[in-house]
């Protein structure tokens, strides 16, 4: 079974996400920021990782470098509001983030589980 971390800063969205993945049968660890989310692992490692673009791009650059030193091929999933505002500055993908996946909210499940299956 794979286990994914969720990154989402609005719980709504972030309990959501965990419900569909696990009804899905996925693992799902959350957390409302980067340094949650991490320490919820408790060590252990995810298959991949489902983030807020604004929530990782407030945690900052150190956060994103850290989860490229600790996995080389972590499949990330950026998820943004608005994806021309990420691409084009509005809500700035961080810079060294290169995601795997991006998805714009909202999304449906089927999306959300294809994107998954994607990545992984």
């Amino acid at each position: 079974m794979s286990r994914i971390l969720v990154i989402e800063n609005d719980q709504d969205v972030r309990d959501s996400v965990s419900l569909f993945l696990e009804c899905a049968g996925y693992s799902v660890v959350e957390g409302a920021n980067y340094q949650e989310g991490f320490q919820n692992l408790h060590g252990d490692t995810a298959s991949a990782m489902i983030a807020d673009i604004g929530t990782l791009a407030h945690d900052g650059q150190i956060s994103i470098q850290h989860i490229r030193q600790q996995v080389s091929r972590f499949p990330i999933i950026a998820l943004s509001g608005t994806m021309s505002h990420a691409q084009t500055g509005g809500n700035p993908i961080p810079l060294g983030l290169q995601p795997t996946c991006t998805l714009q909210k909202p999304f449906t499940v089927d999306e959300l589980l294809e994107t998954i299956q994607r990545a992984l």
